[in-house]
């Protein structure tokens, strides 16, 4: 008697076979491009999603926004840092303005 080695799939080992398309949501497979359900049972399923026309086309456009969003990220950072200069630079001249010891602005620094 020879035993069969079956392998149990499921919605995580499909998501593991196509990285970075899927996510898996009550024991659902959905394409984080299209927002969809996939059929996970059958590759054959998956296959046709990710080749279909439709996915590529939300691919792209999901690539693109990501692309952006990142690059988006970046400049608000860059205007945070010097927002934070002007504001320390303001506040500086209102202690100097006002003969607070600049010694005081140390104990302001948590909150800066």
């Amino acid at each position: 008697m020879t035993s069969k080695s079956t392998k149990r799939i499921t919605p995580y080992t499909r998501q593991k076979e196509f990285p970075n398309t899927f996510n898996v949501l009550n024991n659902t497979l959905v394409c984080i491009c299209c927002e969809h359900s996939v059929s996970w049972e059958h590759k054959v399923s998956i296959t046709t999603h990710v080749n279909s026309k439709t996915h590529k086309k939300n691919k792209q456009n999901y690539d693109a926004a990501a692309q952006n969003s990142q690059f988006q990220t970046l400049e608000d950072s860059f205007s945070d840092v010097e927002s934070k200069k002007a504001m320390v630079k303001d506040l500086v001249e209102v202690f100097v303005k006002a003969n607070i010891p600049l010694e005081k602005v140390n104990a302001l620094r948590p909150f800066l």
